[in-house]
């Protein structure tokens, strides 16, 4: 039996092509990307108090689970957090910062789209519950497969 080395090369790259294929589809569907820092938040703000972190831009394509968050750094397990799902398509400024509204903080989050200035918002207070101290806040971007 003669066996032709074309052959026998075109059928191991079909199987490797098979088994990637197969792998790729067991493979996790989701990728999170943050948007965070830490800092010093005083209970009652002062005007001085807002601070907003250095806008990221960022290419996004799919749908995508979208969280607000803050958490006092001695109980991050314990965050105050805001989801939001979100159907995105080209680059954007992301943005995340306090601002002072009432008395009280409010953590403003955003998704401006570069092309068509399109925005999407989370906007929520965030209470005393561990009063001054500091905070990791922030967001993310978790993309999620299409059902």
């Amino acid at each position: 039996m003669r066996i032709h080395i074309r052959s026998l090369a075109v059928g191991i790259l079909a199987a490797v092509l098979a088994a990637t294929a197969s792998l790729s589809a067991a493979a996790t569907a989701s990728a999170t990307t943050y948007h965070h820092t830490h800092t010093y938040l005083h209970f009652p703000p002062r005007s001085a108090d807002a601070v907003s972190m250095t806008d990221r831009t960022i290419t996004l394509n799919g749908r995508y689970r979208w969280r607000a968050f803050s958490a006092h750094s001695a109980h991050e397990d314990r965050p105050t957090a805001i989801p939001r799902i979100v159907r995105l398509h080209g680059t954007y400024k992301w943005h995340d910062g306090w601002y002072i509204s009432g008395g009280h903080y409010r953590h403003y989050s955003s998704l401006v789209n570069v092309r068509t200035d399109g925005r999407v918002s989370i906007d929520y207070p965030q209470p005393a519950t561990y009063g001054s101290g500091k905070y990791h806040w922030g967001s993310t971007l978790d993309n999620v497969r299409a059902r």
